[in-house]
């Protein structure tokens, strides 16, 4: 009942909610949040380096390889990137080879290196 003799309200139609914050699919997803991502995930001063060398390390990167009339798609898990470029004695003949998703009933092993700047960084 609505207040100030307005009475009591009818709902004739399904009024949907505009945000999904309560829906199963978002609860779902946030506890899966809690279980993949570290706890300072989004931490900009203690957490990992959202753009950075940190965030490669521990989630990976995707790169695509676009030629001819086709692309290829190509997962770098993290555990790669830390094993083979998580030193400081990384030089740039350490390379990682990936075999990249088929695609028109082909695919390629690829070699990925990194080189550092003229500041010495990668």
């Amino acid at each position: 009942e609505i207040g100030g003799d307005v009475g009591y309200v009818r709902q004739r139609y399904p009024i949907f909610h505009i945000h999904n914050g309560g829906s199963n699919e978002h609860k779902e997803i946030k506890a899966l949040q809690e279980i993949v991502l570290a706890t300072n995930y989004e931490d900009e001063i203690n957490g990992v380096d959202v753009f950075g060398v940190d965030k490669d390390n521990i989630y990976g990167f995707e790169l695509n390889l676009q030629g001819g009339d086709h692309q290829h798609r190509v997962y770098v898990p993290g555990w790669k990137v830390a094993a083979f470029w998580g030193d400081s004695d990384v030089t740039d003949d350490d390379y990682i080879e990936i075999e990249v998703d088929e695609t028109d009933e082909h695919q390629h092993v690829i070699r990925i290196w990194r080189n550092k700047d003229n500041n010495d960084e990668w």
